[in-house]
């Protein structure tokens, strides 16, 4: 019952109709359960933006890049750097470098400066942001 109390982020849904309204394939790669991170998810709406829904497996063998390449490979997407794997933690960090896609760290979540945790300046990123919809600069056309 309490998985259902979250919400989304401020601003997420700004940016995934912005990422939408660019024709800009979206998936979602969480190291949340897969079973749980479909329910919530498509509980706050994030269905209407993918199909491309990826989590953890209950035996704990999947690692972050794992879930990141499964979510790659069901996009379509062949070059793993044309893809920017999005993300608060080190995990997702790691994953990301290790799937062989470029990273943007963010503040909001719960990973990054939070409780204690990494700083993000350790992880190779390609952008940070405080708010989602700093992001649409990566996805301008020039």
């Amino acid at each position: 019952h309490n998985l259902l109390l979250a919400k989304p982020y401020d601003g997420i849904m700004d940016l995934l109709d912005y990422l939408k309204y660019k024709n800009i394939p979206i998936g979602i790669a969480t190291y949340k359960k897969q079973d749980y991170a479909e329910k919530l998810l498509l509980a706050m709406g994030f269905g209407k933006y993918t199909d491309h829904i990826f989590g953890s497996d209950y035996g704990g063998k999947l690692l972050k890049k794992d879930i990141i390449k499964m979510c790659i490979d069901s996009l379509g997407v062949e070059d793993a750097s044309k893809v920017l794997m999005v993300g608060d933690s080190n995990h997702d960090a790691n994953g990301a470098k290790l799937a062989g896609s470029p990273f943007c760290g963010v503040s909001f979540g719960f990973g990054f400066g939070q409780f204690g945790g990494e700083d993000i300046n350790e992880f190779e990123q390609v952008f940070y942001a405080d708010h989602p919809m700093e992001m649409t600069v990566l996805f301008e056309e020039e």
